[in-house]
């Protein structure tokens, strides 16, 4: 891709010139004639280029990213586009709530001279999530805390051990085994995820019994110390386990998901366009496609809504007509196999969009500078197809890609970019500008797009308000010479000319910035390629007059 140069001159260098030659002028002047009584008439016509740039095919489409414009293999520009509109994780899906799991029991009577390394207490809980409609069996954790505290009334030293039952990380079970001294309130958090593979603990939720869901199975024993001396219990003593499972995130679930609708509707604000300030564009041909990746082992229905391209410059909003909007698509299940981590085969459904079938060209001519979507997956649509063996990996997301190519062959009317350069002419001193009489501007310009051009200059304060145009009467840029294939091999020239009034340069003095626009027309009824290497270089040069004598 070229890259444009900006140029400015600083006018305040030509002031100065122009004073030191008045100063000559004068200078020698009066030493060589100083018999004359009247000082003899000077002048001089001086050319200063004042701004420069190029405009290229780049331009026609600008974006932050580069890739955006891709070169073809014929040397044409095709606009290129591949991006991420939307993506259903697994935390979005399943939110798993902070659960606490409370156990407390208490001697009712007294019991002497227990023997070191003996349980005192042991207990189980069936501690179940409360997920609505979800019917979770299994769960593997990529990111969790388990939080155990204990406390005990019993006049010595113990050893806790707690244990999610069936929780296995590979072949190693999940349990806690602690040593809480004597009258110590003990309290502890563990790490149930694996920072390495996040692949943590496999944890069954079916409950004692197997068959049930979003159930955990735990087991505690509370036991003297091995090492300690006899144990006395009081009646009234008591002991207390909490357990809690915090901000535990899935990277693989199974059951039953439930239903549920998940809505995505955005406004993208795009500068894709920000060069083109007018005109009317007809795009050849274009192809859109919709990608929508369901990565997740249950039954999904995608209904597009809608999809509008808006121009918040001239207020036109152009939305899709398609076959698809408003007619839902089922989406197949992912398949529970795969060569690589995750196992999953995901299901991938295209919805094309072109020329053909649909007003997709209508919302690229819009030139717009926000495109806005809205669409909305459904959950299994036809209830509990699966039986309580959909699954979801957190890698392994409901995604919607958007994939667009667009050949730049265009028919223009009146078709406009433009480039903002800094821009000076001089300062605020006004003490030569009674030495100025005349002025011209000449834009210099070498063509090598394929069409004629109209050029139009804006002088800009630094707030970019426009303070003044420079009337360009007739002026047209011849387009670039073109062989057989319609193909431009060489650039043509053109000089216009702008003339200047004394109240126009006082203009161009106060201006800090200056806006050059070219409008483009295509024949009627033409197509034109736009090839990479297209491009218009335009220089602006101050023809003055100055006087003295």
């Amino acid at each position: 891709m070229k890259k444009k140069a900006n140029l400015t001159w600083d006018f305040r260098y030509f002031f100065a010139f122009l004073s030191f030659a008045l100063f000559l002028v004068v200078y020698f002047m009066v030493t060589s004639c100083r018999k004359e009584s009247v000082l003899p008439r000077w002048e001089a016509d001086l050319l200063f280029p004042l701004a420069k740039t190029t405009l290229s095919a780049d331009d026609i489409v600008r974006n932050i990213d580069d890739s955006l414009l891709q070169v073809s293999s014929g040397n044409t520009l095709s606009l290129s586009y591949s991006g991420l509109l939307f993506r259903l994780e697994i935390d979005t899906l399943l939110d798993l709530p902070d659960t606490t799991v409370k156990n407390e029991f208490t001697f009712f009577f007294p019991v002497n001279n227990i023997p070191p390394g003996t349980i005192i207490y042991t207990g189980s809980t069936q501690q179940r999530y409360n997920l609505g409609e979800v019917q979770l069996t299994e769960i593997v954790v990529r990111y969790g805390w388990i939080e155990v505290e204990m406390s005990t009334t019993v006049d010595a030293s113990v050893i806790m051990k707690y244990e999610v039952l069936n929780a296995f990380h590979d072949t190693t079970p999940l349990k806690i085994t602690e040593y809480i001294p004597q009258n110590t309130l003990f309290k502890k958090s563990y790490f149930i995820g694996d920072s390495a593979d996040n692949r943590g603990y496999r944890i069954p939720l079916t409950g004692s019994t197997g068959i049930g869901y979003n159930t955990v199975s735990t087991r505690f024993d509370v036991i003297t110390d091995p090492a300690g001396a006899p144990v006395n219990i009081i009646g009234g003593d008591k002991v207390t386990i909490t357990a809690r499972f915090l901000s535990v995130i899935p990277e693989f679930v199974k059951g039953y998901f439930g239903t549920g609708t998940f809505q995505a509707d955005s406004v993208i604000a795009t500068n894709s366009f920000g060069n083109i300030l007018g005109g009317t564009v007809d795009i050849d041909s274009i192809d859109i496609n919709l990608e929508i990746r369901n990565g997740l082992g249950a039954d999904m229905q995608f209904d597009l809504n809608g999809f509008t391209s808006v121009n918040d410059k001239t207020g036109i909003s152009v939305s899709l007509a398609h076959p698809v909007i408003s007619n839902p698509v089922n989406l197949t299940r992912a398949v529970h196999y795969g060569p690589e981590y995750p196992p999953v085969t995901p299901f991938i459904y295209r919805i094309n969009m072109s020329t053909s079938n649909s007003n997709i060209d209508q919302l690229l001519e819009n030139i717009p500078r926000s495109v806005g979507y809205d669409f909305s997956f459904s959950l299994n649509p036809y209830g509990n197809n699966s039986l309580g063996n959909d699954f979801f990996y957190y890698s392994s997301p409901v995604e919607v890609y958007l994939n667009a190519t667009a050949p730049l062959g265009i028919s223009a009317d009146n078709f406009m970019l433009a480039d903002t350069v800094d821009f000076s002419f001089g300062n605020s001193d006004t003490s030569l500008e009674n030495h100025l009489v005349s002025g011209l501007l000449k834009l210099y310009a070498w063509n090598g797009f394929p069409i004629s051009a109209a050029p139009q200059l804006f002088l800009m304060d630094t707030l970019f308000t426009v303070l003044d145009s420079l009337i360009i009467p007739q002026g047209t840029i011849e387009a670039g010479i073109t062989g057989t294939d319609n193909k431009v091999i060489s650039k043509s020239f053109s000089v216009i000319t702008i003339p200047v009034s004394k109240d126009k340069l006082k203009r161009m003095r106060e201006a800090r910035k200056m806006m050059i626009r070219v409008a483009f027309s295509t024949p009627p009824g033409g197509y034109l390629k736009i090839y990479s290497d297209y491009e218009i270089e335009l220089k602006l040069v101050a023809d003055v007059r100055a006087v003295t004598g």
